[in-house]
């Protein structure tokens, strides 16, 4: 490839990443935290080759799941006042659900025609729920990731503890989705954590600092 053909690849993933972004319905603190989660940047114009290649695979299979898009979306998710909309918004991404996922649920569990019309209690609960539903599929899929490395709970537990700062109980970490889903990203090869300044050992997790043998890894 040539020095010329370089900055032409990089303009045509950025421009990939952007139309799958608006083809997701992703609003920018969602996105971010894609961009985040999949290669630790705050930014499209921070990915480099590799970067970018992750956020387009990750954004091209959520395109995939969903069948096209997130139709549906309520015209108030950005509103100050409705935070539960963002939270909800964020499961749908995560579990490649469209928004009319959401839309049938306030149907069912309030018999509201738009999950624009719930009040703030009705999207906790639609909230709770999606939650409860993510804790599930994430311990079923970490579960079988871990049998999938020949590990079991108790390592990621470990992991948990020494790469995402999980302080708590190993039980305690089974309702926790964020950090479950950290450690599941983390097994997968998808997600480095930022702690440390030199590069982990993937296949035996510890940095410059020992702290691998404070939490029993080593």
């Amino acid at each position: 490839m040539t020095q010329a053909a370089k900055p032409d690849q990089r303009k045509r993933d950025i421009q990939r990443i952007h139309i799958l972004k608006s083809q997701l319905g992703l609003d920018d603190e969602t996105y971010r935290g894609v961009l985040w989660a999949q290669a630790t940047v705050h930014s499209s114009t921070e990915l480099d080759g590799h970067g970018r290649r992750l956020v387009i695979n990750h954004l091209e299979a959520l395109v995939a799941k969903t069948g096209r898009t997130f139709p549906k979306r309520p015209h108030n998710v950005s509103a100050k006042n409705r935070g539960e909309l963002k939270k909800i918004e964020a499961l749908l991404t995560d579990a490649g659900k469209p928004w009319a996922y959401a839309e049938a649920m306030a149907r069912h569990m309030y018999r509201k025609q738009r999950i624009a019309f719930c009040a703030p209690h009705e999207l906790a609960g639609i909230l709770a729920a999606l939650e409860k539903a993510a804790l599930k599929r994430l311990k079923s899929e970490l579960s079988d990731e871990l049998t999938r490395q020949g590990q079991d709970w108790p390592y990621a537990f470990a992991i948990a503890k020494l790469l995402f700062g999980f302080d708590t109980t190993r039980r305690e970490l089974e309702r926790y989705a964020e950090t479950l889903s950290n450690v599941l990203r983390w097994l997968r090869g998808d997600l480095a954590p930022v702690f440390c300044e030199r590069p982990i050992n993937r296949e035996r997790p510890q940095c410059c600092l020992g702290c691998a043998q404070r939490a029993g890894l080593a």
